[in-house]
Protein backbone atom coordinates (compact mmCIF):
# COMPACT_ATOMS: atom_id res chain seq x y z
CA UNK A 1 0.00 0.00 0.00
CA UNK A 2 1.91 3.25 -1.29
CA UNK A 3 1.99 6.62 0.57
CA UNK A 4 0.34 8.03 -2.13
CA UNK A 5 -2.58 5.50 -2.25
CA UNK A 6 -3.26 6.56 1.57
CA UNK A 7 -3.74 9.90 0.59
CA UNK A 8 -0.55 11.42 2.42
CA UNK A 9 1.36 14.37 2.83
CA UNK A 10 4.87 14.70 2.77
CA UNK A 11 5.72 15.68 6.42
CA UNK A 12 7.91 19.41 5.75
CA UNK A 13 10.92 19.94 7.28
CA UNK A 14 9.66 22.72 9.70
CA UNK A 15 7.06 19.73 11.09
CA UNK A 16 9.47 16.80 11.21
CA UNK A 17 10.70 17.89 15.02
CA UNK A 18 7.56 19.02 16.01
CA UNK A 19 5.93 18.73 19.36
CA UNK A 20 2.48 16.55 19.08
CA UNK A 21 -0.20 15.62 20.69
CA UNK A 22 -2.21 12.40 20.76
CA UNK A 23 -6.13 11.65 20.77
CA UNK A 24 -6.23 8.11 20.12
CA UNK A 25 -5.74 5.43 17.09
CA UNK A 26 -7.11 3.49 14.63
CA UNK A 27 -8.49 0.65 16.87
CA UNK A 28 -10.02 -1.53 13.52
CA UNK A 29 -11.82 -1.98 10.46
CA UNK A 30 -15.69 -0.72 9.59
CA UNK A 31 -17.45 -2.35 6.84
CA UNK A 32 -15.95 -3.14 3.78
CA UNK A 33 -15.13 0.39 2.30
CA UNK A 34 -12.35 1.41 3.76
CA UNK A 35 -13.83 2.88 7.09
CA UNK A 36 -11.63 2.82 10.00
CA UNK A 37 -12.70 2.21 13.76
CA UNK A 38 -10.76 5.26 16.44
CA UNK A 39 -10.55 5.08 19.86
CA UNK A 40 -10.85 8.79 21.02
CA UNK A 41 -9.71 10.67 23.71
CA UNK A 42 -11.32 13.88 23.34
CA UNK A 43 -14.17 15.34 25.06
CA UNK A 44 -16.04 14.45 23.79
CA UNK A 45 -15.22 11.52 21.61
CA UNK A 46 -16.42 13.02 18.57
CA UNK A 47 -14.35 16.03 18.41
CA UNK A 48 -11.64 14.14 17.25
CA UNK A 49 -13.13 14.49 13.69
CA UNK A 50 -12.86 18.16 13.92
CA UNK A 51 -9.56 17.84 12.65
CA UNK A 52 -8.88 17.76 9.16
CA UNK A 53 -6.07 15.94 9.01
CA UNK A 54 -4.42 12.83 10.91
CA UNK A 55 -0.94 12.27 11.76
CA UNK A 56 -0.38 8.30 11.99
CA UNK A 57 2.42 6.39 13.28
CA UNK A 58 3.02 2.94 13.71
CA UNK A 59 6.28 3.27 14.70
CA UNK A 60 6.75 0.66 17.89
CA UNK A 61 8.49 3.26 19.90
CA UNK A 62 6.18 6.41 19.35
CA UNK A 63 3.05 4.38 19.92
CA UNK A 64 4.17 3.37 23.02
CA UNK A 65 4.92 7.13 24.14
CA UNK A 66 1.51 7.85 22.35
CA UNK A 67 -0.24 5.56 24.35
CA UNK A 68 1.17 6.88 27.63
CA UNK A 69 -0.09 10.26 25.88
CA UNK A 70 3.17 11.62 26.02
CA UNK A 71 4.23 14.69 23.69
CA UNK A 72 5.64 12.73 20.60
CA UNK A 73 8.52 14.16 17.98
CA UNK A 74 6.71 13.79 14.24
CA UNK A 75 9.17 11.79 12.19
CA UNK A 76 9.90 9.99 9.37
CA UNK A 77 7.67 6.89 9.48
CA UNK A 78 4.71 9.76 10.23
CA UNK A 79 1.83 9.61 7.44
CA UNK A 80 -0.53 13.24 7.28
CA UNK A 81 -3.72 11.55 6.32
CA UNK A 82 -6.46 13.50 5.07
CA UNK A 83 -10.12 13.18 7.55
CA UNK A 84 -13.19 12.88 4.33
CA UNK A 85 -15.95 11.83 7.04
CA UNK A 86 -16.77 10.55 10.24
CA UNK A 87 -19.22 9.79 12.83
CA UNK A 88 -20.16 8.49 16.15
CA UNK A 89 -21.47 4.95 15.07
CA UNK A 90 -23.46 3.49 18.30
CA UNK A 91 -20.77 3.88 20.93
CA UNK A 92 -18.03 3.82 18.33
CA UNK A 93 -16.05 6.60 16.27
CA UNK A 94 -15.77 5.57 12.42
CA UNK A 95 -13.90 7.93 9.77
CA UNK A 96 -13.23 7.41 5.87
CA UNK A 97 -9.35 8.65 4.82
CA UNK A 98 -8.56 9.73 1.43
CA UNK A 99 -7.30 6.68 -0.51
CA UNK A 100 -8.14 4.47 2.19
CA UNK A 101 -11.07 2.34 -0.13
CA UNK A 102 -11.12 -1.19 0.90
CA UNK A 103 -11.38 -3.24 4.25
CA UNK A 104 -7.44 -4.52 3.67
CA UNK A 105 -6.48 -1.07 3.20
CA UNK A 106 -8.16 0.00 6.70
CA UNK A 107 -6.83 -2.84 8.09
CA UNK A 108 -3.35 -1.95 7.37
CA UNK A 109 -3.74 0.82 9.75
CA UNK A 110 -5.27 -0.78 12.49
CA UNK A 111 -3.06 0.17 15.88
CA UNK A 112 -1.67 3.34 14.38
CA UNK A 113 -1.52 6.29 16.70
CA UNK A 114 -3.39 9.38 15.93
CA UNK A 115 -1.20 12.62 16.43
CA UNK A 116 -1.93 16.34 15.80
CA UNK A 117 0.13 19.11 15.72
CA UNK A 118 0.21 20.95 18.95
CA UNK A 119 -0.21 24.92 16.49
CA UNK A 120 -3.75 22.66 15.72
CA UNK A 121 -5.08 22.31 18.55
CA UNK A 122 -7.71 24.94 19.91
CA UNK A 123 -6.49 27.40 22.18
CA UNK A 124 -7.19 26.85 25.86
CA UNK A 125 -8.88 28.41 28.30
CA UNK A 126 -7.29 29.79 32.01
CA UNK A 127 -6.74 26.84 34.27
CA UNK A 128 -7.47 24.15 31.44
CA UNK A 129 -4.91 21.87 30.49
CA UNK A 130 -4.32 19.23 28.03
CA UNK A 131 -4.02 15.49 29.39
CA UNK A 132 -0.51 14.80 27.62
CA UNK A 133 1.03 18.15 29.13
CA UNK A 134 0.34 17.28 33.09
CA UNK A 135 1.42 13.44 32.27
CA UNK A 136 5.41 13.34 34.01
CA UNK A 137 4.85 16.26 35.98
CA UNK A 138 5.60 16.23 39.51
CA UNK A 139 2.69 15.75 41.96
CA UNK A 140 3.17 17.23 45.90
CA UNK A 141 0.57 17.54 48.60
CA UNK A 142 -0.08 20.83 50.66
CA UNK A 143 2.22 19.64 53.31
CA UNK A 144 4.77 19.48 50.62
CA UNK A 145 4.88 15.59 50.21
CA UNK A 146 5.93 14.16 46.87
CA UNK A 147 3.79 11.63 45.83
CA UNK A 148 5.71 10.55 42.23
CA UNK A 149 4.95 11.44 38.79
CA UNK A 150 1.52 11.85 36.75
CA UNK A 151 1.76 8.46 34.92
CA UNK A 152 -2.19 8.75 33.24
CA UNK A 153 -4.95 10.05 33.79
CA UNK A 154 -8.83 8.57 32.79
CA UNK A 155 -12.54 9.80 33.22
CA UNK A 156 -14.61 8.03 35.48
CA UNK A 157 -18.08 10.04 34.18
CA UNK A 158 -18.29 12.62 37.78
CA UNK A 159 -14.59 13.54 37.11
CA UNK A 160 -11.24 12.52 35.81
CA UNK A 161 -8.52 10.83 38.09
CA UNK A 162 -5.07 11.11 37.80
CA UNK A 163 -2.82 7.93 38.58
CA UNK A 164 0.24 9.13 40.20
CA UNK A 165 2.82 6.80 40.95
CA UNK A 166 5.77 7.59 43.60
CA UNK A 167 6.88 4.42 46.25
CA UNK A 168 3.06 3.46 45.80
CA UNK A 169 0.11 4.08 43.28
CA UNK A 170 -2.07 6.14 43.85
CA UNK A 171 -5.33 7.50 42.11
CA UNK A 172 -6.77 11.55 43.16
CA UNK A 173 -9.21 12.89 41.67
CA UNK A 174 -9.07 15.75 39.50
CA UNK A 175 -11.44 18.42 40.83
CA UNK A 176 -10.07 21.44 40.35
CA UNK A 177 -9.72 24.42 42.92
CA UNK A 178 -11.07 27.75 40.67
CA UNK A 179 -7.87 29.55 41.17
CA UNK A 180 -5.81 26.52 40.60
CA UNK A 181 -2.90 28.52 38.94
CA UNK A 182 -2.33 30.81 42.00
CA UNK A 183 -2.83 28.18 44.38
CA UNK A 184 -5.56 30.05 46.26
CA UNK A 185 -8.72 28.85 47.54
CA UNK A 186 -12.02 30.80 46.50
CA UNK A 187 -15.19 31.01 48.83
CA UNK A 188 -17.13 29.73 45.79
CA UNK A 189 -14.60 27.05 44.59
CA UNK A 190 -16.00 22.98 44.98
CA UNK A 191 -15.61 22.69 48.75
CA UNK A 192 -14.20 18.67 47.30
CA UNK A 193 -11.14 20.51 45.58
CA UNK A 194 -8.22 18.42 45.13
CA UNK A 195 -6.31 20.50 42.95
CA UNK A 196 -4.67 23.27 44.33
CA UNK A 197 -2.43 24.17 41.80
CA UNK A 198 -0.83 23.44 38.45
CA UNK A 199 2.28 25.16 37.79
CA UNK A 200 3.71 24.41 34.41
CA UNK A 201 6.58 26.56 34.34
CA UNK A 202 8.14 24.04 37.61
CA UNK A 203 6.08 20.99 35.88
CA UNK A 204 4.52 20.53 39.31
CA UNK A 205 0.72 19.71 40.81
CA UNK A 206 -0.15 20.10 44.46
CA UNK A 207 -3.35 18.46 45.34
CA UNK A 208 -4.63 18.40 48.68
CA UNK A 209 -4.95 15.14 49.64
CA UNK A 210 -3.52 13.16 52.56
CA UNK A 211 -0.04 10.93 51.98
CA UNK A 212 -2.29 7.89 53.32
CA UNK A 213 -5.43 8.42 51.50
CA UNK A 214 -7.49 6.34 48.46
CA UNK A 215 -9.84 7.20 45.78
CA UNK A 216 -12.30 5.41 47.71
CA UNK A 217 -11.54 6.50 51.04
Amino acid sequence: MSTEQHGSEPESKDHTEAASVTLGYISGVFGVKGWVKVFSDTVPRENILQYGHWNLTGNPAASARARAKKPVAIGADTKRMEVLEGRLQGKVIVARLKGVDSREDAALLTGASILVYRTDLPALRKDEYYWSDLIGMTVINTDNVPFGTVTRLFETGANDVMVVNGERERLIPWIQALHSVAGQRDSDEPSNATVMSVDTDAKTITVDWGENWDLDD
